[in-house]
């Protein structure tokens, strides 16, 4: 007796499943002929100018006054650098002692130095690990505009300086694809320590 295929049911994505013709009458009638429009919340939050637009917004999402304030407060603890040190005016003499010690004595002592431990005491940072502070370090400087800049000049001054130099000395910009090709054609084979002739 033959075997009886079983119909494999077909798994229907979102979109699938929300098409009209899969609605019951109730849903086309609570749609009434509008497809469901996407809200980016984070772009509409972005352009709350006043508080009371945030509590507006906030009773929108269902979110009471004091659960958003909660989530704040728990933000703003985790990002402590950027919120109540870079961003706090009053902090700016306890930032420009901290990169002047750094100047002084290197990161890697400083790391070490109880005059981090007044810092941290100032301006309430938590001191981790030796990595995370030199993070740290970088996004202070930066806020100052004290960092480095990545724009490519150094690199760009750089290259010209070695190029002055080459015409001065006459040496010609080296190729190595064309070096390569000329050792091969000499017979020459490349070896763990170099080119080599071959062992016959």
């Amino acid at each position: 007796m033959p075997k009886k295929k079983k119909k494999k049911k077909k798994k229907l994505t979102l979109q699938q499943m929300m098409w009209e013709d899969r609605m019951t009458a109730e849903d086309l009638a609570n749609l009434s002929g509008q497809r469901p429009v996407r809200i980016n919340v984070f772009q509409r939050a972005k352009k709350i100018k006043t508080w009371s637009r945030f509590v507006q917004l906030a009773k929108q999402e269902n979110i009471s006054p004091a659960e958003a304030l909660t989530s704040m407060l728990v933000h703003i603890k985790r990002r402590w650098l950027k919120y109540k040190i870079i961003q706090d005016p009053d902090q700016r003499g306890a930032i420009l002692m901290l990169l002047s010690w750094q100047k002084k004595m290197g990161a890697r002592k400083l790391y070490q130095h109880p005059n981090l431990k007044d810092f941290c005491s100032w301006t309430g940072y938590k001191k981790s690990s030796y990595s995370t502070f030199q993070d740290d370090l970088t996004k202070l400087s930066q806020a100052l505009g004290v960092g480095k800049k990545n724009t490519g000049a150094f690199t760009e001054n750089r290259r010209k300086r070695e190029t002055a130099s080459r015409a001065r000395s006459g040496r010609k910009p080296f190729d190595l694809m064309k070096r390569i090709q000329e050792q091969i054609d000499a017979g020459l084979i490349l070896t763990e320590s170099g080119w080599k002739k071959p062992q016959k």
